[in-house]
């Protein structure tokens, strides 16, 4: 409802005035009348009324005097003057500070009714204009929102990213000042279970604005965007200001962890990245952040974690090719318990690692992950591995880490079960998985078809079929693929090495290990041990 203030000396004009048209049909109510011009800039302070109807001549204050001063208290207002025709030289001056429509005496119905709706006209244009124009600055601050946000996305995506100040202002307007350069990572984490996603949102915006005031007061310019559970952000601050925002990174999570209670057992880390001196560097900070968070896996949850190297301390690829050929050898005979043993065997070697870092370990179940799914030749192969990563990213201790790896070999496995249960090959898999737990042993085809309950002429032609090989050279390659591991991880005597493979003849071994591997044992202890 548009509001109007009437102001006149005389109390009859005023009585006219609100007489004269039927308000509520053109949209306006009477918010008062005055009697001066004291009395109308009172009433409009406190009415912040759309319309003022004025006379050009009151005692006290004059209708010019009144315009000027009401035209202070709001530029938005719209004035109608009354004048008579010996004043009309006063409209003329009048119509200067921005009167809009004046009305000579005796004021009439439709003199003042027309004038009221040429203003109500243009205060409606206004407010479409004012909408439109709000509309317009909304769309744009979204805009440059976005864009900042997609810095911490480039930067994530491409840890290469060259960042210069003129990209960083014109690409993404962030506004780089002088001073340091920080990235960081919050990692919301829960102490049993996965991630509950339906709240990651809500409580990770949450940290962003408990955060945001001490940026603002702190900082040049910064920018955090929210990805899952985590948030990365990267701050610029005077050098001066740089136990000031660690303080405030600090308080931030303090805030969070005291209203932890409402969102269940959750706690918040923070990496803390390198301060470096020059845009370009940023990169090298938000790696170092990383490497920062993915520390709590050894360090615990619920810390500010920082100054960490990304300096190898773990064994990895001798971890990885060790895990790797157990694999192969427990998916030859799909055995997924030995799988899960192989899984725990890199568990404990982590946990006997005192040096391992963080971001070592999450790498090694990574890989060891791709390892698997590459062996097993997974349909979409990289959208599962895309998932799984996600998965181990979201683990908040290194059991929970290795367990994500049992589950997704499981996943797996459990597929190839349901699918091959009455396959026809399933006594060849029998029979390598007896191979392989009896090769030191003196077995014969025909020991191992009536294992698996078939004839043995039959037996033979199945597993070569299956196979590709005959059953003799399958168990040859075996042994000697075992007699390889034994003579490279051991210093056994090739005589003992021998006997565990289940050869009882040394010159046979001997003969049989060099036409396979076309080198001696001993040689072959010499090349690779």
């Amino acid at each position: 409802m548009i509001k109007v203030v009437i102001a006149d000396d005389e109390n009859r004009i005023c009585r006219l005035i609100q007489a004269l048209v039927d308000w509520d049909e053109i949209g306006m109510t009477v918010a008062g009348t005055a009697s001066n011009g004291i009395e109308a800039l009172e009433m409009i302070k406190k009415e912040n009324p759309d319309i003022l109807i004025t006379d050009i001549r009151m005692p006290g204050c004059s209708g010019l005097e009144l315009i000027s001063r009401a035209k202070k208290l709001s530029a938005q207002m719209h004035i109608i003057i009354i004048s008579g025709y010996a004043h009309f030289e006063y409209a003329q001056e009048a119509i200067q500070y921005g009167v809009n429509e004046y009305l000579l005496k005796p004021i009439n119905k439709k003199g003042l009714t027309d004038a009221l709706q040429k203003i109500k006209g243009r205060i409606q244009n206004e407010h479409r204009a004012g909408a439109d124009m709000a509309d317009i600055r909304k769309d744009h601050e979204k805009d440059i929102t976005k864009l900042r946000r997609v810095f911490v996305q480039d930067l994530l995506d491409n840890r290469n990213m060259v960042c210069s100040e003129k990209t960083l202002r014109s690409q993404y307007h962030f506004m780089v000042q002088p001073g340091c350069f920080q990235a960081f990572c919050v990692k919301l984490d829960y102490e049993s279970g996965w991630p509950k996603r339906e709240t990651d949102m809500v409580v990770t915006d949450k940290f962003v604005g408990a955060a945001m005031g001490g940026f603002e007061k702190h900082c040049h310019d910064y920018v955090a965007m929210r990805r899952g559970s985590m948030v990365y952000g990267v701050l610029n601050y005077a050098a001066k200001e740089s136990e000031t925002v660690r303080k405030t990174l600090r308080d931030s999570l303090n805030q969070m962890d005291a209203q932890k209670g409402l969102i269940g057992a959750a706690e918040f880390s923070m990496g803390l990245g390198v301060a470096v001196r020059s845009p370009e560097e940023i990169p090298k900070s938000l790696d170092t952040a990383v490497v920062a968070i993915e520390e709590r896996l050894i360090a615990g949850t619920g810390k500010l974690l920082d100054g960490f190297e990304k300096k190898p301390m773990l064994f990895e690829e001798k971890l990885l090719t060790k895990y790797a050929r157990s694999l192969d050898q427990s998916l030859d005979t799909l055995n997924l318990d030995a799988m899960e043993k192989e899984v725990d065997s890199l568990y404990h070697a982590v946990q006997e690692s005192s040096e391992a870092h963080g971001w070592e370990i999450l790498e090694l179940v990574s890989s060891a992950g791709s390892i698997f799914a590459m062996r097993l030749d997974i349909k979409d192969k990289s959208d599962y591995l895309k998932k799984f990563r996600e998965t181990c990213e979201d683990c908040s201790t290194t059991k929970m880490l290795f367990e994500s790896l049992k589950a997704f070999e499981r996943k797996f496995m459990q597929e190839i079960f349901a699918k091959r249960a009455s396959d026809s090959a399933r006594p060849v898999r029998l029979a390598k998985q007896y191979i392989q737990n009896h090769y030191q042993e003196q077995i014969s085809l025909e020991a191992v078809s009536d294992k698996v309950g078939l004839s043995a002429a039959y037996f033979s032609a199945l597993f070569k079929r299956e196979t590709g090989t005959g059953f003799a050279k399958y168990l040859t390659n075996i042994r000697v693929n075992e007699a390889k591991v034994l003579l490279r991880e051991t210093s056994l005597p090739v005589a003992e090495i021998c006997r565990r493979v289940g050869y009882y003849d040394l010159k046979h071994f001997t003969h049989t290990f060099e036409k396979i591997a076309e080198v001696k044992p001993a040689v072959f202890r010499k090349l690779y041990g």
